[in-house]
């Protein structure tokens, strides 16, 4: 506010409290400035404004925020079960206890209140509390703190911290062991032996080898040693499969399969099997990928008899077999509900037959949604295409008795070759290479 004295002729001169006064009157009680009032009056300030009283401003608000205790980002991993858990999903940052803390909300604060020179206060801005997302396997402790909910492993996706759920078996597993299915990842600290069945939703790790049993995962399978399967062993993985050796057993991956030594074994991928590392031999059984298929050698000096085929989907075949036969099983049901429909209209007495009818409805209408679903899957799988102009075989020692197939082409390998890629030109394979053990590109290009 603003003051200043206007003398009136004859007037005596003004004192503090005709100042005063003159505040009062304008209700004027916060902020005044004692020294501006003492000069008016020690100067005799007439028709001149000074700055008697001012309001104040309210403070700022300060947001809540949460503060993460863990990066959102992995680091590179220190310890062997970091290791495997990277492989398992890269974005695995730590390995959580039940009750490991994970985030924590700070409280939002509320700037102080400012004041006019009336008096009346002034509410700071409002400040917004943070929101503690809620992820996969956590939960509130108390009110401000969130925590792992089970023992797991943690991640961040889609803007949430989630801990995939683990279970540790710290020993082998012997043949009289419980079957294993679980919603997380398993982890098996030694061996699995005969007849044993692991089902896990994520990833399943072995550190030890695999007698003839049998493995489903939903994401990945590692096993440290490999699999001597006695060709009753059966691996699935909804990702990748990693193993040293693969011996005379059958192994299914939605991505990929890589290990060092595969032995008269049927192994199946939606995407490339690379046997490159260590020996990188594949002898007998059969390789069948989506896209690529490569190996240090493939054959034997024996002309083991060797199946390589390109430009399929085997997962996914298999996948469009088991969603055509639960097609038919809801097909079949559909019919005996429709059959209990007609059935019940025979009921004569009217409310039993409305409650029967309205039962085998209700019954009906599920079964349409669920096969209106799985249609959608099959027909989301059929409609996948490879592009068999970029199948390719990479071999760094292909030995006779090889069969390749990609698409409509076939070709078995009459005699060795070095550092070749087949690929299909046309409806015909043709062998692409550096050098050749006997013959030079030009005439293994007309051989082939």
């Amino acid at each position: 506010m603003d003051h200043g004295l206007s003398a009136v002729a004859g007037g005596a001169p003004a004192e503090i409290q005709d100042v005063r006064d003159a505040m009062d009157a304008y209700l004027v009680s916060s902020g005044i400035d004692e020294t501006a009032v003492a000069r008016i009056v020690e100067q005799q300030i007439y028709f001149r404004l000074v700055l008697v009283a001012c309001g104040t401003l309210p403070g700022k608000s300060t947001d809540g925020s949460v503060e993460e205790l863990f990066p959102r980002q992995p680091d590179t991993p220190v310890d062997e079960d970091m290791l495997a858990a990277s492989m398992l999903n890269p974005s695995y940052i730590a390995k959580l206890e039940k009750g490991t803390p994970i985030c924590r909300r700070i409280p939002a604060r509320r700037g102080r209140p400012g004041r006019t020179v009336l008096g009346a206060e002034v509410e700071a801005p409002p400040a917004q509390e943070a929101l503690l997302s809620a992820g996969k396997n956590t939960a509130f402790s108390g009110s401000d703190v969130r925590e792992s909910s089970t023992e797991g492993y943690l991640y961040f996706e889609s803007g949430h911290f989630h801990v995939q759920q683990a279970l540790t078996v710290p020993d082998r597993l012997d043949e009289d062991s419980d079957t294993i299915d679980f919603d997380g990842d398993v982890w098996i600290g030694g061996d699995v032996f005969c007849l044993n069945v692991i089902r896990a939703t994520g990833s399943v790790v072995v550190k030890g080898s695999v007698e003839n049993s049998f493995i489903q995962a939903g994401k990945n399978v590692i096993i440290f040693s490999g699999v001597v399967g006695e060709d009753e062993a059966t691996i699935r993985a909804g990702a990748c499969v990693f193993a040293k050796y693969l011996e005379h057993c059958i192994v299914y991956a939605g991505r990929s399969i890589v290990c060092e030594c595969s032995i008269c074994s049927h192994l199946y991928s939606d995407d490339h099997i690379s046997i490159l590392k260590g020996r990188g031999v594949t002898v007998g059984g059969s390789l069948t990928a989506a896209r690529l298929i490569e190996a240090s050698i493939i054959g034997s000096q024996s002309e083991r008899s060797t199946q390589i085929v390109l430009g399929e989907h085997p997962c996914s075949r298999d996948d469009c077999r088991e969603l055509e036969q639960r097609l038919q099983d809801i097909a079949a049901e559909a019919a005996e509900a429709e059959k209990a429909i007609t059935a019940n209209e025979r009921i004569e007495d009217e409310s039993s037959k409305l409650i029967a009818q309205a039962k085998e409805r209700l019954r009906l209408t599920k079964l349409r949604l669920k096969e209106q679903q799985l249609q959608k899957q099959l027909d989301a799988i059929q409609s996948e295409s490879v592009d068999l102009s970029g199948c390719e075989l990479r071999g760094g020692t292909i030995y006779p008795k090889t069969s390749i197939t990609i698409g409509p082409g076939s070709f078995c390998v009459p005699e060795i070759f070095s550092s070749c890629t087949f690929k299909l030109v046309g409806t015909n394979i043709r062998a692409f290479a550096n050098h050749m053990a006997r013959r030079s590109a030009a005439e293994r290009d007309d051989a082939v």
